[in-house]
């Protein structure tokens, strides 16, 4: 064989090749042809024809509808003594009947202004020298100063309940068994000098 017969081999060989690999360009370009055209066909038939559907119409998934049902509301919030959480005012938490307090007896107009929180109905407290006192939301008996003591609304500054003396204290007991017993000893002595004016009268008459 000569160099020159060698030479054309080899170049048909290389172009043999080459024309392989064309084909097999040409093979995957058809194929991406293929898969855009279809990819057009989608967007011009599919996507191109979706309704504009309304934010209120939109399906949400069951997992967005799960997580919305736990999302608080604001009217699924729990009141504190019947007001709503989202008043953004400060919150009071009432208190139920308190246990015993004592009241000094020159700090006894404070039962008639009380402050925050007010006295509920069955609280109890004792005064100094007058007893154990109970509070009675009623308004029936006459403020005295010593039984009773009508207390005022914080807000309105209207009547709205009373403390009661229920149980009196030896201190209070015992002024009144004095005032008593000293009524009693008047009475004695004006009965002895009415007896004694009348037993003057009687003699001085027989």
């Amino acid at each position: 064989m000569s160099l020159e017969t060698d030479a054309l081999d080899a170049a048909a060989l290389a172009a043999t090749n080459q024309t392989i690999a064309a084909n097999d360009l040409k093979d995957a370009i058809d194929i991406l042809v293929t898969a855009y055209a279809a990819t057009k066909t989608t967007v011009d038939d599919d996507l191109n024809n979706v309704n504009n559907t309304s934010d209120a119409d939109k399906i949400i998934s069951d997992d967005v509808a799960a997580a919305l049902a736990l999302a608080v509301q604001t009217s699924n919030l729990a009141t504190v003594n019947g007001l709503p959480l989202n008043t953004g005012l400060a919150l009071l938490i009432a208190s139920s009947p308190t246990s015993l307090t004592s009241e000094l007896y020159d700090n006894r107009n404070d039962l008639r202004n009380p402050v925050i929180p007010q006295p509920i109905a069955g609280d109890a407290l004792i005064l100094q020298y007058l007893g154990l006192f109970q509070f009675y939301t009623s308004t029936d008996e006459p403020d005295d100063d010593e039984t009773c003591f009508t207390a005022n609304d914080v807000d309105t500054g209207l009547p709205y309940g009373q403390w009661l003396l229920r149980v009196p204290s030896y201190e209070w007991t015992e002024a009144h068994e004095k005032i008593e017993f000293r009524a009693l000893e008047e009475w004695r002595d004006d009965m002895d000098e009415s007896m004694k004016l009348l037993l003057a009268d009687y003699n001085a008459h027989h």
